[in-house]
């Protein structure tokens, strides 16, 4: 199964290089989410919070309350994985 990913960055869609330096930003997280609409789930990766750097929350509400979403970044406790 191919399951797409939207990865999350100041409210922006990005891809990083190395997990590191921003290597593009993509159309904005709705517009991208559409495109991925023919595929059944969407990986959401809030990597702001994977990093420390602030959160994204919001923006993955959105679309998780559009799509069927598995979210990862910043999820260290079962508290926050509930959330």
């Amino acid at each position: 199964m191919v399951i797409p990913c939207i990865d999350l960055m100041d409210g922006k869609v990005v891809q990083l290089v190395q997990g590191r330096e921003k290597a593009l930003e993509a159309a904005p997280p709705l517009e991208m989410l559409e495109r991925f609409s023919a595929f059944p789930e969407i990986q959401v990766i809030d990597l702001d919070a994977a990093l420390g750097k602030g959160e994204n929350n919001s923006i993955v509400e959105l679309l998780a309350s559009r799509a069927r979403c598995r979210v990862g970044g910043g999820v260290r406790t079962a508290e926050r994985a509930l959330a």
